[in-house]
């Protein structure tokens, strides 16, 4: 489950208009958190997206959440790989200019390590959220 969003997350990102759809959604949460797999191959207990009312919302992939950043939103998020340590840390937050070109949107003084890729980027989403949409 590392790669899906917990449900806190997944409550805000469909509070900022993060898409509900039924294309692409592998699992979803129900309206007090649990978890349910939409695709067989995840989980045995398979349920159907028309089970579902708006109180719940989808669980996107951490892929699926930076993908609409990108694409929705023209935000990216740059994650580095401290060697010394083998620590990550969220290095930037771009805004993605309609030239290609990026704009800093968080200033770097801040650098806390991360145990993990998936916890960097996490932190970087719910910065995203909380700060900047």
């Amino acid at each position: 489950m590392s790669d899906f969003v917990n449900f806190k997350l997944a409550m805000k990102l469909k509070e900022k208009g993060f898409p509900q759809l039924k294309k692409g959604t592998l699992a979803m949460y129900n309206e007090v958190g649990e978890w349910f797999s939409l695709a067989r191959y995840l989980d045995e207990d398979e349920y159907c997206f028309d089970d579902f009312d708006e109180r719940d919302c989808v669980c996107p992939t951490i892929a699926q959440v930076l993908k609409w950043l990108r694409e929705q939103k023209k935000i990216n998020i740059e994650i580095f790989l401290y060697n010394g340590t083998y620590s990550y840390y969220v290095k930037s937050v771009t805004q993605i200019c309609e030239d290609f070109s990026h704009q800093c949107l968080n200033d770097d003084t801040t650098e806390e390590e991360y145990d993990s890729y998936e916890e960097a980027v996490i932190a970087g989403i719910e910065y995203v959220l909380n700060d900047l949409i």
